[in-house]
C-alpha cells in the first residue's frame, strides 16, 4: 500500500503538468518580448521602417496639440 490515495498522485500528476506548461507559456512569452526588444534597438520597430501610415512624433513641438 503507497504512502498517499492513487487520486492523490493523479491530482499531483496533473498539478505538475499544469505548472510546466504555465512555466513554458512564460518563457515563449519572454522570447517574443526580447524579440521585440531586439528589433527596436537595432531601429527595425519603428514607425517608418513598418511604414506606418501615422503622424511620426518630433520632440520639442506641439504637433497635434491644441490650446
Amino acid at each position: 500500500m503507497s504512502a498517499s490515495a492513487p487520486g492523490f498522485d493523479v491530482l499531483n500528476a496533473q498539478a505538475t503538468v499544469i505548472d510546466a506548461k504555465i512555466k513554458q507559456i512564460n518563457v515563449e512569452h519572454d522570447v517574443v518580448v526580447a524579440s521585440y526588444r531586439i528589433l527596436q534597438a537595432i531601429g527595425h520597430l519603428s514607425a517608418e521602417r513598418l511604414d506606418l501610415q501615422v503622424t511620426k512624433y518630433k520632440p520639442g513641438t506641439l504637433q497635434g496639440c491644441q490650446g
